[in-house]
């Protein structure tokens, strides 16, 4: 599990029902290859700025912003220019706090409404950052399936959900015109993926040669399109 920044695979990563990383580096890194996960997925950023590709959106994340993933939802995150970064991961599984969902309690409700990025105000900060530590701190104790981290947990979910400040369309990236009619087609594949898509049928509907699409799909999302379609798929 502690390796997927490193050596991440196209493919499902299957997590246990809770994990929680800091994880601090001086010099930009990346994750090389999209992946995904049968979980959610939380990021907040402590300290510097990252690009967020999730499915066919890219995000411009800065400090104090929180980074949100469903289950399969296809990503990775990306350096920006020189800057390291200093952040914290959480996965966890839905079934961890089944017990406290019901018809006046969703702490998922930000997550279903595909709502990926968060920006906080500097008193969010705080609160946020305090919780984190709190489960930072429980979790190292492997105790990672008490009632104090699922409580920790919940409460920060149903803080988020009451975050109003926002910026997800202020984060998302504008794309030169090659990459953006890359994500247009990563879009499509996403909504049609179930249709009979061919290499021929993308080149003639987006109007794209070939050899073109076959070097940019990959420049820009590190896979061929036939091995993305195919993951979709799955």
């Amino acid at each position: 599990m502690e390796d997927i920044y490193n050596n991440a695979k196209f493919s499902l990563i299957t997590d246990s029902s809770f994990y929680i990383q800091r994880r601090i580096d001086l010099t930009p890194q990346t994750t090389e290859f999209f992946h995904y996960h049968n979980c959610f997925e939380l990021y907040y950023l402590y300290e510097g700025e990252r690009y967020y590709f999730i499915n066919d959106k890219t995000f411009h994340v800065t400090n104090g912003s929180i980074v949100l993933i469903n289950p399969y939802a296809i990503h990775k995150t990306d350096n920006l220019g020189s800057f390291g970064f200093n952040r914290m991961l959480i996965h966890f599984n839905k079934d961890l706090l089944k017990n406290y969902v019901n018809d006046d309690i969703n702490p998922y409700y930000t997550f279903e409404n595909d709502i990926n990025v968060i920006s906080l105000t500097s008193e969010q900060q705080l609160f946020v950052e305090q919780i984190l530590k709190i489960l930072e701190d429980e979790y190292n104790k492997h105790n990672k399936g008490t009632e104090y981290i699922k409580i920790s947990l919940l409460q920060l979910l149903l803080f988020i959900n009451n975050c109003k400040q926002t910026l997800q369309d202020e984060a998302l990236l504008k794309f030169n015109s090659t990459t953006k009619i890359i994500f247009e087609i990563v879009g499509y594949i996403n909504n049609n993926f179930m249709d009979k898509i061919t290499l021929d049928l993308i080149c003639n509907k987006f109007f794209l040669s070939k050899f073109h699409l076959s070097r940019t799909f990959k420049d820009v999302t590190g896979y061929n399109l036939i091995d993305y379609l195919n993951l979709v798929r799955i």
